[in-house]
């Protein structure tokens, strides 16, 4: 937000500026030029003091009006006006550029009023007495007219795919810096997305195996198989798959522990720019680049304790090394999770077979080289992998009617469960910058596998009385490549735009075999591998009408085709014996269009129509033994979104707002359906009716005093089915299942000093979420409609930083508040239970 100039300096003032730099002119542009930065979370005036050595300018400022201020870790690469943008971030203060190497910083009635000597200081790796002598307002002085000045609350994303300012971006953003929920306890990404508003995740069996995100109410209907509604993005590179084979829409990549900047969450269709799989939105993890120019790190352990379960520990760390200055730097990352989990396995009769049989473990590494080889080029690749081991899952039985614990609130008796999921990523980035527009191509290859082992005799059983055990074995996975060339002209006054080339090649395998033990009795199994190939064109055209006012228009052109082979043996659920090979071809196109006004650098109003769709897919081999088989092919599914919203801030930065509302018209949405009432048989198709979707969100920030912030989400969804639907029981009106129509949050933190040396900050949190379906109302075939529980959770965290170390206290789930999360009936009724009260302890260090 720009200040009114209402001030002025004394020409005395800034001739004897000018003289003191006259001997440097070579630095003079010093704090124009981005420099990478890893500053640790510290008092204020520490920080501007390394600000002023970093860019070699002269930053004045008054020591009470620093007082008490506290920055939060500034990590990445910046110029000078971005870093200050982070550092006076919620503060109250301004800054004025007097000219290229003095800066002043202070609140807006003290810039705006006669400076006095008493209290006031110049923060410099040289600073000159005489520069304070010499700074004083003068009513009279013109020298001052241009120059800019603004409240720091800006926040800078790449949702458009080009850098903008979050307030400036013409459709909802909710932006996360992970280390703000890690350093509190939340190191999920389903723990991020609580806070959210307009994003939601669903994981009947209380893993990341099974997650599934569904933003705005576009749901996959829970976790059937299906191609996800949400795309998963590591920087720009794709890493959700294409189709509902192999892992399809059943695996949510979550990166919170590694080497993330932030994470960007993308409301509303995204197919113009993200193409497929991001029909309802799409999350970007968007990495550090490496340092070019200093040696830096950060590591951190984390202890807790869950009640009810057991000891958690989660190590992680990175380390970034500028190789040659200014031109070649590589950073190495990694993190290690211990769960001990908290749901305990007993027999039929409740007796114990193992505590806490839901625990798990994860680890990460990645490797990132970054080369600046001249002003216009540079390269940059990079690798990262993961893996989890689950060892069982943390859902319970229970009554389908009361929803009563068939055991303990704590205990299921579905026999053993091992899980391991991995993901590998290899991506090389070109980037050229010509007179007028930038050039990047981006190589991927990715690699995502889940094998399951586990007992399902007490679900499969009835079918096979004979049968002590049946174990289940599945096996899953996606390979993936992608290229991307993408030109991009630089910004401008009158006209911005973009274009771009997509091309893919998907692979997917799945195998599943389930064999009743004695006698080898096949009560499931199949092969089901899958070549999936995209070719698509994009672009996108701003248009600025006046400087408040523009128009956009996106459009995306894509050909897609699956290979698909279904083996399909004699069993309980299909007595088709045969192998059937089929193709599907499909050309969509999805477009978008925006209109922004900014009457005011405080306000932001939009309105876009955007579209977004997932692709036709050749179908698995399915029959009732009726007659009734599932359709070979299932057609892509589209909707239309329609969303106005504003965004900005009033009272000098004391309230801040994001609000939208839209609705959606979602066609021959793709989702299971069944061949016979008893929902035996059954997998994917299409639904004729259609879905509509009504809603709103928000996010209001608020910041009343010094070092105090308040942030509150909210979000209603109204997602519902326009006509009766037999094939999945579904009547005219009803709520989608996995959906909830109300969620709210709100965060506040307060910081303040202890001593000079001693900073600390106190947290609270509360989240909740309305209660959702497991099917629709008339049952989801031979599955019940068991309503999960509202919640509404507590959670807190203290903290103290001094020098470049951090430990953090927290609870989550503080008044250890008891429900069920999520709910299915599939021969039998589970439900997830919340996570008990964790109470942990955090120490970083940055270096």
């Amino acid at each position: 937000m720009k200040m009114k100039k209402n001030y002025k300096y004394s020409l005395v003032s800034v001739l004897a500026l000018t003289a003191a730099m006259v001997t440097v002119p070579a630095q003079a542009t010093q704090s124009y030029e981005a420099k990478a930065l890893e500053m640790a979370r510290q008092p204020l005036n520490v920080a501007l003091q390394q600000l002023s050595d970093k860019f070699d300018v002269q930053i004045a400022s008054f020591s009470e009006d620093l007082s008490g201020k506290t920055v939060r870790k500034l990590s990445g690469t910046y110029n000078l006006q971005d870093a200050l943008t982070v550092a006076l971030a919620g503060s109250g203060l301004y800054y004025l550029r007097v000219d290229d190497r003095t800066i002043a910083v202070g609140t807006s009635e003290r810039l705006s009023t006669q400076y006095q000597k008493v209290g006031f200081k110049v923060i410099s790796s040289n600073t000159a007495s005489d520069y304070e002598a010499n700074l004083a307002p003068y009513q009279d002085d013109e020298k001052l007219d241009g120059v800019d000045s603004m409240l720091f609350d800006e926040i800078i994303v790449t949702a458009s795919r080009r850098e903008q300012n979050l307030q400036d971006v013409p459709m909802s953003v909710a932006v996360v810096r992970p280390e703000e929920f890690t350093s509190a306890g939340l190191t999920r990404l389903k723990d991020i997305v609580a806070y959210t508003p307009g994003v939601t995740v669903s994981d009947t069996a209380g893993s990341s195996v099974n997650g599934t995100i569904t933003a705005r109410g576009v749901a996959k209907f829970g976790n059937a198989g299906g191609t996800a509604t949400v795309g998963i993005y590591l920087d720009t590179v794709p890493l959700t798959s294409n189709g509902p084979h192999g892992t399809g829409g059943s695996f949510a990549f979550d990166g919170l522990l590694g080497d993330i900047e932030r994470i960007e969450f993308l409301k509303g269709p995204q197919g113009t720019l993200y193409g497929s799989t991001s029909v309802g939105g799409a999350v970007k993890y968007i990495t550090r680049k490496p340092s070019l120019n200093e040696f830096r790190g950060h590591a951190a352990a984390d202890l807790s304790s869950t009640k009810e379960g057991g000891f958690n520990q989660i190590y992680n760390g990175r380390i970034s090394v500028p190789i040659v200055e200014d031109k070649l730097g590589i950073t190495v990352a990694g993190f290690y999770e211990d769960n001990g989990g908290f749901v305990d396995r007993v027999d039929g009769a409740g007796a114990l077979l193992q505590k806490d049989s839901d625990t798990y473990d994860r680890y990460g590494f990645s490797g990132d080289i970054y080369f600046q080889v001249s002003d216009r080029l540079s390269l940059r690749g990079r690798a990262l992998h993961q893996k989890a081991t689950y060892h069982g899952l943390s859902h319970i039985d229970i009554d389908a009617a009361t929803k009563v614990p068939t055991y303990d609130k704590f205990a299921t008796d579905f026999g053993f469960s091992n899980r391991n999921l991995k993901s590998t990523f290899y991506a090389g980035t070109i980037e050229y910058q010509f007179d007028g527009a930038t050039l990047t191509s981006t190589t991927s290859y990715v690699e995502s596998a889940a094998h399951t082992d586990q007992e399902t005799v007490s679900l499969f059983g009835f079918f096979v009385p004979t049968a002590t055990t049946i174990p289940l074995v599945d096996d899953l996975g996606i390979e993936k490549f992608s290229q991307e060339i993408q030109l991009s002209s630089d910004s401008s006054e009158t006209w911005e735009w973009m274009l771009g080339l997509y091309y893919a090649n998907e692979e997917t395998f799945g195998t599943q075999s389930a064999l009743a033990q004695p006698g080898d009795i096949l009560v499931y199994g199949g092969q089901s591998p899958s070549d999936y190939i995209e070719n698509a064109v994009f672009g996108n055209l701003t248009y600025y009408i006046t400087p408040e006012f523009d128009v956009s228009v996106g459009g995306r052109l894509s050909r897609n085709q699956m290979e698909f082979t279904n083996i399909a043996p004699v069993s309980f659920f299909s007595p088709v014996a045969d192998e059937f090979n089929s193709s599907v071809k499909d050309t969509i196109n999805t477009w978008s269009f925006g209109l922004r006004y900014r009457p005011s650098d405080d306000l932001s109003l939009y309105a876009r129509v955007a579209s977004g769709y997932r692709p036709a897919f050749a179908n698995r081999l399915v029959a009732d033994g009726m007659g009734n088989e599932l359709p070979r092919f299932v057609n892509a599914d589209t909707l239309w979104s329609y969303e106005l919203g504003a965004k900005g801030s009033m009272a000098d930065g004391v309230l801040s707002y994001d609000i939208a509302l839209w609705y959606i018209d979602w066609a021959d949405f793709q989702t299971t359906i069944n061949l016979d009432p008893a929902g035996f048989f059954g997998g994917l198709g299409n639904v004729d009716g259609g879905i509509t979707i009504k809603g709103v969100e928000g996010s209001v920030i608020l910041k009343p005093v010094d070092g105090l912030s308040v942030i509150s989400n909210f979000a209603y969804t109204d997602s519902t089915l326009n006509d009766d639907e037999a094939n999945i029981n579904g009547t005219s009106g009803q709520q989608l299942p996995y959906v909830p129509k109300w969620t709210f949050s709100s965060r506040a933190i307060y910081d303040f000093a202890l001593t000079a040396d001693l900073d600390a900050h106190v947290g609270a949190g509360v989240r909740y979420e309305d209660s959702t379906r497991s099917a629709f109302t008339d049952g989801d075939g031979g599955s019940s409609n068991i309503q999960s529980d509202s919640y509404v959770v507590v959670d807190l965290s203290a903290g103290v930083n001094w020098d470049r170390f951090s430990l953090n206290l927290y609870a989550t789930n503080l008044f250890n508040e008891y429900a069920l999360i999520s709910t299915a009936s599939a021969f039998v009724s589970t439900g997830v239970p919340l996570k008990p009260r964790t109470i942990g302890a955090r120490l970083s260090v940055d270096f």
